[in-house]
């Protein structure tokens, strides 16, 4: 779970994991706990043991946009783990990915078996998943070159200071089997207000 607060000093806690859901829930400041009659929370996205799980919040002031980090699909060395996010100007949704998907409906296809990652694999932008930098011959170092397996599970960090933005998760490497080690790696706004991670 993440619990933050929002811009106007509302206190916040989104959860959730592959069996039910990603839920948000408004919190009570003083005593930490969550607010009384909300059951589970709102809803936001996931379900039917969708692979989606591990949600951070972080708003970015310069947008004006709650930023939905997720973690979809499996975190092994060959679950293919990778990290997408969705936006919205509230905190408790709706969240839409940027081809105005809402994630509100995505969830895993209840007609196939568990743990169905192609239903859910078009919504949400990815952010960061597998990949290889290929050593060339020449290119200084040793072995096959520099990748991520299964990057997930991350946090984000947006400084006022400077208005620098960090993602921080971890990740295992290409033949390094299940080890793995946590990152971080600047984050950059694009045009249309999404954030790019540096590689």
């Amino acid at each position: 779970p993440d619990v933050f607060f929002d811009k106007n000093g509302k206190l916040w806690m989104v959860y959730g994991s592959y069996s039910g859901g990603i839920f948000i829930l408004e919190m009570d400041k003083t005593s930490g706990k969550p607010l009384p009659n909300q059951g589970y929370g709102k809803k936001l996205t996931g379900g039917n043991h969708s692979r989606i799980e591990a949600p951070y919040m972080l708003y970015n002031p310069e947008t004006d946009y709650y930023y939905l980090y997720l973690s979809y699909g499996g975190l092994g060395a060959d679950g293919g783990y990778n990290i997408r996010v969705a936006r919205s100007k509230t905190p408790d949704g709706p969240f839409l990915d940027a081809e105005g998907n809402d994630m509100i409906n995505v969830k895993a296809d209840k007609d196939k078996p568990l743990f169905d990652d192609r239903s859910i694999e078009p919504f949400g932008v990815k952010l960061l998943g597998n990949f290889l930098f290929q050593r060339q011959i020449g290119d200084p170092g040793t072995g096959q070159g520099i990748g991520y397996v299964s990057p997930g599970h991350n946090s984000a960090y947006y400084d006022a200071e400077t208005g620098k933005q960090f993602l921080i998760f971890h990740s295992r490497f290409p033949g390094r089997g299940e080890e793995h080690e946590v990152r971080v790696h600047e984050m950059h706004m694009n045009s249309e207000e999404w954030p790019v991670v540096s590689p």
